[in-house]
């Protein structure tokens, strides 16, 4: 009867991968939804949002999330990572992937505030599956290539973008995103994110956490640079990014020495 609820929960974890995967491809292209994904985002452009290529880093997550799903198929698991990887892990999973599909649904129909619900409930399944994996030290080292630092990836991924959908939210209130407020509350979210990404990753010491935050902050510097195609670029946010983009280097060094964190590579 366990085996059976075992394959059941696996089987319902590839169909809410698939079903992700053809929403997200039906909204990029335009189809289904009233907008397309890029359209919804042009309706609301603004300072902290990141230029468009660096949205490449879901090619890496859904790469990572094979990786996840395929793990028991290649790897033969003790009685122990059987049980956790389809009693814990899985149903955590197949939880974050029902909000990634409500919020893409209502991201691509300009529902904005369920939209931000949906990626907080996201955000926070991921971090949990995140914790999950950590508190289980032996499991999380012998597959981090496969669940640990992917299930990182997407969690610091989705920590950094729900800070960008509440810039959303103000920006739809009609908010200038470029004036005074608009900067304040960009510098704001940008310190918040950077620092709750940071407190997860010192709990759960999964580089994968840390990765998206760099990425992201790198491409900051490359929208607000001088001479960038982005038509309202900020010195002030430019200065900020490049600060933390630094001390995200230098934490992430510190905190691998500590010898009270695991030890990833």
């Amino acid at each position: 009867m366990k085996k059976k609820f075992k394959n059941r929960t696996y089987i319902i974890a590839w169909i809410s991968f698939l079903l992700i995967i053809m929403l997200n491809y039906m909204a990029y292209m335009g189809i289904l939804f009233k907008y397309s994904q890029i359209e919804t985002s042009n309706m609301y452009t603004n300072l902290l949002s990141p230029p468009s290529f660096v949205f490449s880093i879901w090619v890496v997550i859904y790469i990572g999330m094979i990786l996840f799903l395929i793990m028991p198929l290649g790897k033969k698991l003790s009685m122990s990572d059987d049980e956790f990887y389809y009693d814990k892990l899985i149903p955590i999973f197949i939880g974050s992937s029902i909000c990634n599909v409500l919020w893409t649904i209502t991201w691509n129909n300009d529902l904005i505030m369920p939209a931000l619900i949906a990626i907080m409930a996201y955000t926070v399944t991921l971090v949990h599956l995140v914790k999950a994996i950590d508190r289980n030290k032996k499991f999380s080292e012998k597959y981090k290539i496969f669940v640990t630092i992917p299930s990182g990836l997407h969690a610091g991924w989705l920590l950094f973008s729900t800070f960008t959908n509440v810039i959303t939210i103000l920006v739809k209130e009609g908010n200038n995103p470029f004036g005074i407020f608009g900067l304040f509350i960009t510098l704001v979210l940008l310190i918040i994110s950077w620092t709750l990404i940071f407190y997860v990753y010192k709990e759960n010491p999964n580089i994968g956490l840390v990765i998206p935050l760099i990425w992201a902050l790198f491409g900051l510097v490359i929208k607000h640079k001088p001479g960038s195609s982005f038509s309202n670029p900020s010195l002030v946010v430019l200065f900020l990014s490049i600060i933390l983009l630094i001390l995200s280097v230098i934490c992430v060094y510190m905190l691998k020495r500590n010898k009270q964190f695991v030890k990833f590579f």
